[in-house]
Parts: C-alpha cells; sequence; structure tokens
C-alpha cells in the first residue's frame, strides 16, 4: 500500500487500500497503525480535513477506537 505524505503534527503518511478497506497511518513518532475495515470514504474525509489543519481531530472522533486496529511498526526509539 501506497502512503501519501501529509501536513500534521500527528501524522508523516496516510494510505488506503480500498479492496481490501485497510488504511495505514503512519505517526511522527514513527509508529505504523494498520486500521480494518475503513470505507474509502472516511479515509477521503480524513484526508480532507488536513486542508482544515483538522486531521488530529478528524482521527480522534471518526477512527480512533472506531475500527481494529494494530501496530505495524513500533516507534522510532523502541528498542530493535
Amino acid at each position: 500500500m501506497n502512503r501519501v505524505t501529509v501536513t500534521s503534527d500527528t501524522f508523516r503518511s496516510i494510505g488506503h487500500d480500498p479492496e481490501e478497506c485497510l488504511m495505514e497511518v503512519e505517526l511522527r513518532d514513527g509508529r505504523i497503525m494498520l486500521y480494518n475495515d475503513v470505507p474509502i470514504a472516511v479515509y477521503e474525509d480524513f484526508m480532507r480535513s488536513a486542508e482544515k489543519n483538522a486531521m488530529t481531530a478528524y482521527f480522534n472522533d471518526y477512527i480512533l477506537d472506531k475500527y481494529a486496529s494494530s501496530q505495524v511498526k513500533p516507534n522510532d526509539s523502541a528498542p530493535a
């Protein structure tokens, strides 16, 4: 899955696989999280929220704790 770099204090890049309804979120601390069953409309609204500098608020309101997630990569300071 390809991710798009975003301008955000919280996120580095966001990607979405519409066939699998998976969204991958790379956070500023280096963690990469995978969210399951995320509809394309939620991903598109999330990406549009960047225009209003509201990505973190959108994420907290509409994605976090709403979709099952798993950590793909730990943060950059985690021991190897």
